[in-house]
């Protein structure tokens, strides 16, 4: 064996032996896509507030423009985000944690936030928050009831959809994407409010969900491998 060869050989082993000292922690090995662009696991409440709660964000120094707030999946400090919302931004308080909020933004973003980023949340008895927001306190009790299941946007760390929940308003069309692991059908129902159209690859399925008249819908999906299924429920404003 050449000289050259010897050395090239010696230098992959050693890289390989170096890297195999990094441990791969459990948390790593199990990360998936759950509610976010992000392989991040979101913690669900264990308590959702029994009341319709709505709030602002504020005082966020934090992104590119030093005007937002991180969203983030789980109510502790360094554990990455999936986003950043404006100052301003319009928050539905779900639950919470210690010191973070569980909320919601208007467009259906879910994780949690310090409270200190938020104001003085204010309660919603009944009819649509924010005025002509289009979102109603029904809504978001339904919504609260789906995602006390647990199963929203994700069946498994291998079946999973990387949104829980879409707001949109009547008429319009947004996206949400599937991934499986394994190349197999993904059956799927849903609310007759709401138009669905899929585009299959091997591995995900983009969905296009059109919204033909205002009101709470749902898409369930399931697959044919292990009858797995999780819900991507919709708000039409």
């Amino acid at each position: 064996m050449k000289t050259s060869v010897r050395r090239t050989l010696a230098m992959i082993l050693c890289v390989l032996a170096v890297f195999s000292l990094f441990p791969v922690t459990a948390d790593a090995a199990d990360s998936y896509s759950m509610l976010s662009s992000k392989k991040v696991k979101i913690k669900f409440p264990t308590e959702f507030f029994d009341w319709t709660m709505t709030a602002k964000v504020k005082g966020g120094d934090k992104g590119k423009d030093k005007n937002s707030v991180y969203l983030v999946p789980r109510p502790e400090t360094g554990n990455g985000d999936m986003g950043t919302i404006k100052n301003g931004s319009r928050a539905i308080i779900l639950a919470e944690e210690d010191n973070y909020y569980f909320w919601m933004t208007t467009t259906g973003k879910l994780g949690w936030t310090s409270k200190k980023y938020f104001t003085e949340p204010e309660e919603v008895y009944y009819g649509y928050l924010w005025g002509e927001s289009g979102i109603s306190v029904d809504d978001i009790e339904t919504l609260k009831y789906y995602l006390s299941e647990e199963t929203c946007g994700i069946a498994s760390k291998d079946f999973y959809a990387n949104r829980a929940v879409l707001v949109l308003k009547k008429g319009e069309s947004k996206q949400f994407s599937i991934y499986r692991k394994w190349n197999v059908d993904c059956p799927y129902s849903y609310t007759t409010n709401l138009g669905v159209k899929y585009t299959r690859t091997a591995h995900n399925v983009r969905v296009t969900i059109k919204a033909n008249s205002t009101g709470f819908g749902r898409v369930e999906v399931s697959n044919k491998r292990n009858d797995q299924k999780f819900n991507v429920l919709v708000i039409v404003a």
